[in-house]
Protein backbone atom coordinates (compact mmCIF):
# COMPACT_ATOMS: atom_id res chain seq x y z
CA UNK A 1 0.00 0.00 0.00
CA UNK A 2 3.30 2.37 0.79
CA UNK A 3 3.37 2.37 -3.02
CA UNK A 4 0.02 3.71 -3.53
CA UNK A 5 0.67 7.26 -2.92
CA UNK A 6 3.48 7.65 -5.36
CA UNK A 7 1.68 5.34 -7.97
CA UNK A 8 0.38 8.29 -10.33
CA UNK A 9 3.62 11.03 -10.11
CA UNK A 10 5.90 7.74 -10.95
CA UNK A 11 3.69 6.47 -14.06
CA UNK A 12 3.50 9.73 -15.03
CA UNK A 13 7.04 10.64 -14.82
CA UNK A 14 7.88 7.53 -16.17
CA UNK A 15 5.91 8.28 -19.72
CA UNK A 16 6.32 11.26 -20.28
CA UNK A 17 10.25 10.59 -20.02
CA UNK A 18 10.11 7.82 -22.13
CA UNK A 19 7.65 9.37 -24.66
CA UNK A 20 9.61 13.13 -24.29
CA UNK A 21 13.40 12.48 -23.59
CA UNK A 22 14.45 8.38 -23.44
CA UNK A 23 12.97 5.58 -23.21
CA UNK A 24 15.91 3.38 -22.48
CA UNK A 25 16.44 5.86 -20.03
CA UNK A 26 13.08 5.90 -18.17
CA UNK A 27 12.61 2.08 -18.11
CA UNK A 28 15.62 1.61 -16.42
CA UNK A 29 15.43 4.32 -13.64
CA UNK A 30 11.76 2.95 -13.61
CA UNK A 31 13.17 -0.93 -13.26
CA UNK A 32 15.50 0.54 -10.38
CA UNK A 33 12.59 2.63 -8.48
CA UNK A 34 10.26 -0.47 -8.78
CA UNK A 35 12.93 -2.63 -7.49
CA UNK A 36 13.57 -0.29 -4.59
CA UNK A 37 9.57 0.03 -3.47
CA UNK A 38 9.52 -3.45 -3.70
CA UNK A 39 12.37 -3.92 -0.79
CA UNK A 40 10.26 -1.37 0.82
CA UNK A 41 8.18 -3.59 3.32
CA UNK A 42 10.84 -5.84 3.92
CA UNK A 43 13.40 -3.62 5.03
CA UNK A 44 10.94 -1.67 7.15
CA UNK A 45 10.48 -4.67 8.79
CA UNK A 46 14.17 -5.01 9.78
CA UNK A 47 13.86 -1.66 11.27
CA UNK A 48 13.07 1.60 10.64
CA UNK A 49 16.18 3.12 9.44
CA UNK A 50 16.91 0.52 6.80
CA UNK A 51 13.59 1.87 4.96
CA UNK A 52 15.90 4.47 3.45
CA UNK A 53 17.91 1.92 1.46
CA UNK A 54 14.49 1.72 -0.25
CA UNK A 55 13.30 5.03 -0.10
CA UNK A 56 16.47 7.14 -1.36
CA UNK A 57 17.33 4.77 -4.69
CA UNK A 58 13.30 5.24 -5.36
CA UNK A 59 13.49 9.10 -4.76
CA UNK A 60 16.60 9.49 -6.99
CA UNK A 61 15.16 7.97 -9.95
CA UNK A 62 11.96 10.06 -9.71
CA UNK A 63 14.26 13.14 -9.05
CA UNK A 64 16.54 12.21 -12.27
CA UNK A 65 13.38 11.74 -14.29
CA UNK A 66 11.60 14.95 -13.64
CA UNK A 67 14.81 16.87 -14.09
CA UNK A 68 15.66 15.76 -17.04
CA UNK A 69 12.03 16.48 -18.03
CA UNK A 70 12.17 20.16 -16.83
CA UNK A 71 15.69 20.92 -18.16
CA UNK A 72 15.36 19.31 -21.56
CA UNK A 73 11.93 21.66 -21.70
CA UNK A 74 13.70 24.40 -20.24
CA UNK A 75 17.06 24.66 -21.67
CA UNK A 76 17.24 22.29 -24.53
CA UNK A 77 20.03 19.80 -22.64
CA UNK A 78 19.19 16.79 -20.51
CA UNK A 79 20.11 17.25 -16.65
CA UNK A 80 22.63 14.16 -16.48
CA UNK A 81 24.63 15.82 -19.16
CA UNK A 82 25.64 19.14 -17.34
CA UNK A 83 26.57 17.28 -14.36
CA UNK A 84 30.12 16.67 -13.57
CA UNK A 85 32.34 15.80 -10.50
CA UNK A 86 32.89 18.99 -9.99
CA UNK A 87 29.36 19.90 -9.28
CA UNK A 88 29.15 17.06 -6.65
CA UNK A 89 29.95 19.38 -3.55
CA UNK A 90 26.98 21.68 -4.26
CA UNK A 91 24.87 18.86 -5.52
CA UNK A 92 25.25 16.92 -2.37
CA UNK A 93 25.11 20.73 -0.54
CA UNK A 94 21.53 20.94 -1.97
CA UNK A 95 20.26 17.39 -1.12
CA UNK A 96 21.63 17.83 2.59
CA UNK A 97 19.94 21.34 2.57
CA UNK A 98 16.60 19.77 1.37
CA UNK A 99 16.73 17.35 4.20
CA UNK A 100 17.90 19.42 6.67
CA UNK A 101 14.50 21.86 5.60
CA UNK A 102 12.18 18.72 6.17
CA UNK A 103 13.33 17.81 9.25
CA UNK A 104 13.45 20.95 10.64
CA UNK A 105 9.32 21.69 9.33
CA UNK A 106 8.67 18.03 9.85
CA UNK A 107 9.47 17.81 13.46
CA UNK A 108 7.47 20.80 14.93
CA UNK A 109 4.65 20.23 12.53
CA UNK A 110 4.26 16.43 13.42
CA UNK A 111 4.49 16.81 17.52
CA UNK A 112 1.89 19.56 17.01
CA UNK A 113 -0.37 17.94 14.90
CA UNK A 114 0.19 14.80 17.56
CA UNK A 115 -0.86 16.93 20.19
CA UNK A 116 -4.16 18.30 18.33
CA UNK A 117 -5.16 14.94 17.26
CA UNK A 118 -4.27 13.73 20.89
CA UNK A 119 -7.72 13.15 22.21
CA UNK A 120 -8.82 15.54 25.08
CA UNK A 121 -8.17 15.09 28.97
CA UNK A 122 -11.44 14.55 30.56
CA UNK A 123 -11.65 16.43 33.97
CA UNK A 124 -12.71 13.65 36.60
CA UNK A 125 -15.02 15.62 38.78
Amino acid sequence: MNSVEQAFTFGSLVWMHAIFVDAPMAGTLGLIAVVARTLYPLLRGVTELLMELSTQPYQFCMGVLACNLISLSLRGTLFVEELSWGQAPAMFGAYLSWMIGAVAYGVPAGILLGKLAAPADEKKE
